[in-house]
Parts: structure tokens; sequence; C-alpha cells
């Protein structure tokens, strides 16, 4: 088989699932807002499943966005009952998300506005970041003894290599580590559950809705100086609590540069699927360029300058 013959039908066959995917997410939108039985069944079901927890999330959010607080709160509690036995067996992280994405959506119902969503994330993200270091901070000894089950024999190579690292030191670092850690994927998760919230809300009733809001997503100036200082004034090395605040204060900057980048990423015609794939892949190195760059836009308006070139 002529590896032509192979590219023109890996090409071919791209469009159809991509199409065939975008029909099963609004297939899944709709059987959601049927009435509130599915949209709990929903929920329910798809946060018990084992990494799905974003779907039932995403769930909870469409039913609030569209129908308001007293139905998307009854859905939320379907919600909890499986999050809060994933969290009684050790993995809190679908109850974490829960909490920062219930105040978010909210938000986003009431103002209609991703600055003051965002501003509701951080209010919500402090007392979540709060609660996630008091509760591993005891914990210090396991979760060291399972860093040592996973890297063992490198982290003895560092405590060797480096005269000046301690054993407490190590453990320290270890800590804050994971802290940030659990923090970073609870504060995205509800973020990538609300963005897919509002595309399934778009999808069904404002196509195309949602990429006007996240090309025009940006940071007032003021609140913009505040997080950049708050996140590098916040260092993780000074504790479980600054370890847990650092992601909660630099959340909102990432997600106005990102789309920042998407906006500017459609005056690359066919190649802005390569450009954004390239970003999402350097995103973890480059993300302090993004941080900037966002700051600057705040005050710059990126935006104003270029939209009427980009949208041309």
């Amino acid at each position: 088989m002529s590896r032509s013959f192979l590219t023109l039908t890996v090409t071919d066959q791209v469009p159809g699932e991509l199409l065939r995917g975008r029909q099963t997410m609004r297939s899944l939108a709709s059987f959601i807002m049927r009435g509130r039985a599915q949209a709990a069944a929903f929920a329910f079901f798809a946060t018990a499943a084992p990494f799905c927890f974003l779907l039932g999330g995403a769930g909870v959010a469409l039913v609030m966005l569209r129908k308001g607080a007293t139905d998307g709160l009854v859905v939320a509690l379907w919600a909890l009952l499986p999050a809060a036995a994933w969290a009684w067996s050790g993995q809190p992280l679908a109850v974490l998300s829960l909490l920062l994405l219930v105040p978010m959506a909210l938000c986003l119902r009431l103002t209609a506005s991703w600055p003051w969503t965002l501003a509701a994330m951080v209010l919500s993200g402090v007392a979540v970041g709060g609660y996630v270091a008091s509760a591993f901070a005891p914990q210090v000894d396991e979760i060291v003894s399972l860093f040592y089950q996973l890297y063992g024999a490198r982290l003895d190579a560092l405590l060797a290599a480096d005269s000046e690292l301690t054993q407490s030191g190590l453990h320290a670092f270890i800590l804050t580590s994971f802290i940030r850690s659990v923090v970073c994927l609870a504060v995205f998760s509800a973020l990538l559950a609300l963005f897919l919230a509002r595309a399934w809300q778009a999808a069904l009733y404002n196509p195309g809705g949602l990429r006007g809001e996240m090309h025009s997503l940006r940071i007032p100036p003021v609140a913009a100086c505040l997080l950049l200082a708050a996140g590098i004034l916040v260092n993780p090395g000074e504790g479980p609590l600054s370890a847990a605040l650092q992601p909660v204060f630099l959340a909102p900057l990432l997600v106005s540069g990102t789309a920042l980048v998407h906006m500017l990423s459609r005056k690359a015609g066919k190649l802005a699927t390569t450009c954004l794939v390239l970003y999402y892949a350097l995103l973890p190195v480059s993300y302090p360029g993004i941080l900037v760059l966002s700051c600057l836009d705040s005050f710059v308006n990126f935006r104003a300058r270029l939209w009427s070139r980009v949208s041309g």
C-alpha cells in the first residue's frame, strides 16, 4: 500500500472523526438539557466513572448556566455524592474541582463576564487551597513515602549529589510540590469543565458565541498587576499554603493569555491548528512568558489593536 494512499485515507477520515466527536458532545448536551432527572443522572454517573468527573462537572455547569442556581445546585448535589465517595477512597480531585466550579458557573450565569468569573475562581480557590494545605500537610510522611516508592533511586542520587540538600529540605520540597500539583489539577479541571459547559451551551443555543467570548477575554490592568504580584510574592518554597495559593493567583492570567493566543492564531489561517498544538506542547516551559504577555495585554489591549486585521 502506497504512502500517498495512506496519507489520503487518514486525511479523509480526520474530518469525519471530528464531526462525529462534535455530534457526540452535542448529543450529550441535549440529553442533559431534557430535564432535571436526566441532568442529575448524567452528573452522577459521569462523576462516578473513573477519570470522567470533568464531564460530570460540565453537566452541572451547563444546567446552572442555562437554568439557574436552583436546578444547578440540585444537579451539583447528585454529582457530589460520587465525588465524596472518591474523596473518601483517597481521590479528592472531583470534590475540589466541583467546589471551584459551582461558584464560577453561578458567577458566569449572573454576570456573563469571564473576568468576574475568574475573580470568583480566585476567591473560591483561596478557600480550597487553604483546605488542601491544611489537609495534606499532616500527611507529609505518607506523601514522601509515596514519592520514594515512585522515584526512590533518583531522590537518593539527588541527596548524594547536592551536599546542601538535607533530608528535611527534600521532604518539604516534595510536600509543597505535591500540594501545588493537586491545586493546579483542581483549578484547571474546574476551568476546563466550565469551558466545556459554555461550549455545549453555545452549540445548542448560540453557535459561535464561545469563540467571541474567549477572544475578548481580558483581565483589567489593576487586577492583572495584583494577580501577578501575588503569584510572584507567594513563594511555593515558603510552605504548603504558599504552594497551594500560587496556582490560584496565576491561573486567570494564564487563561487570558491563552485566549489571546487563540485569537492571534486565526491569523495563521490553515496553520492555526498547528500553532495551537505547538502552543500547548510548549506551555509547561513557556507559561512565564504567557503570564507576562497577558499582563501586557491588560494595559496595551492587543485585541483592540489587532482584532480588525485578524478577523479580516
